[in-house]
């Protein structure tokens, strides 16, 4: 089994800017930050809350409440003091800034959320690996129930960008390229912002830190640096797969100039089927029989998975009532991984009744079935009747009813609360 699926990779919103410069931001950033031969203070945001290193967030969280309410400016406390502590606590309850701080101190977060340049290797080994990576694709599957059976293959058709092998991802020709006078080369912006500073791409080269000369143009990318690819991905997806089962393509999603290529994920979705319920390796079913069937056998087929013809025998002398279950055995799912190892598929039966019966028919009945007892009715005995409900419906009126109740049960107490109360002497 095979057949071919078509699936688009989006490009990113903003080719050479925030979607895949970061690499490229960071590092003209960094090369800009001097070298500091200078021991990193890790301990001085600990020490404005009163706390030790390996104080716990609860801990963390305890000392920020106790001394923010001692310096609150409304109650006559040091605004500078409850600035400071504000801000070591937004740090060091974050667990990402409070792993940034505790290996690089305040000047790896005032550099745009970075190290500075003497920790920049360790960090970009951890913190900005996903950086340094394009989005990953996460593409939802449809398989069929025959298809996680017997196996299959689908082909995918990718449309995703890739790096220009014109220009090989400058956007021109080298000789035409320079720094970007607006951000200096960086490619970032950076606003202070007390202990921490935010950046931004810059707008003018996009986040790349350079600017084309327009003569220089690559003439295939138009200077964007990528050009639009088509790959066909194989999925192979084998015996015993479930829904929820997950696929992955390394490095075959959308390129980007400076950037590692995310993966493709295909996660697979499995469709509901006509005649099987699916439940790990076993596979159910529900078969429909008469009364007739239900009390002398039945015979029926079933079509499996692979086409093939399953010839279903009742036992002899056998009554079946409604709600029995049977077992096939080793005819359910095969074990992803061991396909010799099979589930088994196990048939509900629900007798089918008559809508009706002549009195003729009761008769013929009657001298096969034992006969009713009869009944003492006492005297004053109410006659009721029976009507026919759905019963999933009532259910929901009684939902409703309680709700109903519950709106009310509030509303009272509310008025309860607002009434003066009297107190005891």
């Amino acid at each position: 089994h095979s057949s071919e699926t078509t699936c688009r990779i989006e490009p990113q919103a903003d080719v050479g800017g925030a979607s895949y410069t970061h690499t490229s931001s960071f590092s003209a950033f960094f090369n800009s930050v001097p070298e500091s031969p200078r021991e990193v203070d890790t301990k001085a945001l600990y020490s404005i809350l009163d706390v030790t290193k390996d104080a716990n967030h609860t801990q963390i969280k305890k000392a920020f409440h106790k001394l923010a309410k001692e310096h609150h400016p409304d109650k006559g406390g040091c605004a500078e003091k409850f600035r400071k502590v504000q801000e070591a606590y937004e740090i060091l309850k974050d667990p990402d800034k409070k792993k940034l701080y505790d290996k690089f101190g305040v000047e790896g977060l005032k550099c745009g959320g970075g190290p500075t340049r003497a920790g920049f290797k360790g960090v970009e080994r951890t913190l900005y690996k996903r950086a340094n990576k394009t989005e990953d694709l996460k593409y939802p599957l449809k398989v069929q129930l025959h298809e996680m059976y017997c196996g299959s293959v689908r082909r995918l058709q990718l449309n995703k960008d890739k790096i220009c092998p014109s220009c090989k991802g400058n956007g021109g020709h080298p000789a035409g390229i320079g720094p970007c006078q607006s951000c200096m080369g960086r490619g970032i912006h950076v606003k202070p912002n007390g202990i921490l500073s935010q950046w931004h791409h810059c707008q003018q080269c996009r986040g790349t830190g350079k600017r084309i000369d327009p003569r220089f143009i690559c003439t295939d990318c138009k200077g964007a640096r990528i050009v639009k690819f088509s790959k066909r991905l194989e999925v192979r997806i084998e015996k015993g797969m479930q829904g929820g089962h997950k696929i992955v393509f390394r490095q075959e999603a959308n390129e980007a100039p400076g950037m590692v290529p995310g993966d493709v994920i295909v996660c697979f979705e499995e469709k509901r089927h006509s005649l099987f319920k699916r439940e790990g390796m076993h596979l159910h079913m529900t078969k429909h029989i008469t009364l007739m069937e239900a009390l002398g056998g039945f015979r029926f087929t079933i079509r499996h998975l692979d086409d093939r013809i399953l010839v279903v025998n009742s036992s002899p002398d056998t009554i079946y009532r409604p709600g029995d279950v049977k077992a096939i055995l080793e005819e359910g799912m095969p074990a992803y991984g061991d396909p010799f190892t099979l589930g088994n598929l196990y048939i509900k039966i629900e007798v089918d009744f008559p809508t009706s019966i002549t009195p003729e028919s009761l008769q013929v009945l009657a001298k096969v079935f034992p006969i009713p007892r009869p009944i003492v009715v006492p005297s004053g005995a109410d006659q009721v009747k029976l009507v026919s409900v759905d019963i999933e419906e009532e259910k929901k009126k009684y939902q409703r009813y309680r709700a109903m109740q519950k709106n009310a049960y509030d509303e009272d107490q509310e008025e309860s609360q607002e009434q003066p109360q009297c107190r005891t002497q």
